[in-house]
C-alpha cells in the first residue's frame, strides 16, 4: 500500500475517533442533563400532588377565616362583626398612603405564613357572602397549613404554584387598561394576571397578614 494513503486513513480513523468521543461526551452529558430536569419534574410534581391532595375543607377553612377577618378589618369600626372579631383576631391590616383612580403603579409587599394582598371595590365589604361571592377584589393570599404553602387568587377563587420559598411580591396595576398582575420579584417572574378588571371606585391597596 502507499505509504500516503496508509497515512491519510489513519489520520482519517483518529478523526472518526476523536469526533466519537466528542459525541460519546456529548451524550453522557445530555444523560446527565435529563436525569436532573427528571428529578426536578418529580420533585415538583411530588409537591403538587401533595398540595392539591391536600383536604379541601382545611384550606376553605382557613380561607374563610382570613377572608372574614379581611372584610371586617376593611370596613372598619362600623361593621357588625368588627367589635368581636378584633378581639380574636391576630391580623393586621396596612393600607398604602393613597389611593388610585388612574394611571399605572407598582408596589412589593411582603408577608408572614398568612397574608393576603391586593385591593377591593367600595361594594365587596359591605356584602354579606363571604365565601361565594369574590366578585370585586382582587386579591392574592398565602396560607401556610402543616408547614405548606398554598397560594390563591380571587375572582375567581384559583390555586396558584410558585416554588417556595415566596417572599417579596410585586403588583401592578394598569387603572386605565383594567391590568392587575401580581409577580414573584425575587425571580422577576409572572404569578397571575387579572385582565378586562372593572374598577367602580378609587382603589387603595393593602396587606393583611398574621394569623387566626
Amino acid at each position: 500500500m502507499c505509504p500516503l494513503v496508509d497515512h491519510e486513513e489513519t489520520r482519517y480513523l483518529e478523526r472518526i475517533k476523536r469526533k466519537s468521543k466528542e459525541i460519546f461526551q456529548q451524550l453522557k452529558e445530555s444523560q446527565y442533563n435529563m436525569d436532573v430536569k427528571g428529578k426536578l419534574s418529580r420533585g415538583i410534581y411530588e409537591e403538587l400532588k401533595e398540595w392539591c391532595h391536600k383536604p379541601d375543607k382545611d384550606l376553605l377553612q382557613h380561607f374563610e377565616t382570613m377572608l372574614k377577618n379581611l372584610r371586617c378589618l376593611l370596613s372598619g369600626p362600623g361593621h357588625t362583626d368588627a367589635a368581636n372579631n378584633s378581639k380574636r383576631s391576630k391580623y393586621f391590616l396596612a393600607w398604602v398612603a393613597e389611593a388610585f383612580t388612574s394611571g399605572q403603579h407598582f408596589w412589593e409587599v411582603a408577608g408572614c405564613d398568612n397574608w393576603a394582598s391586593g385591593f377591593p371595590n367600595d361594594s365587596w365589604t359591605r356584602k354579606n357572602d363571604v365565601v361565594v361571592d369574590l366578585k370585586g377584589i382582587f386579591l392574592l393570599f398565602c396560607i401556610k397549613e402543616n408547614n405548606q404553602c398554598c397560594l390563591f387568587t380571587c375572582s375567581p377563587l384559583l390555586p396558584q404554584y410558585v416554588k417556595r420559598p415566596l417572599s417579596h411580591v410585586g403588583v401592578f396595576l394598569g387603572h386605565e387598561g383594567g391590568v392587575v398582575s401580581f409577580v414573584r420579584v425575587a425571580r422577576s417572574s409572572l404569578i397571575c394576571n387579572f385582565l378586562s378588571c372593572s374598577f367602580s371606585s378609587p382603589l387603595k391597596p393593602f396587606l393583611c397578614s398574621g394569623r387566626p
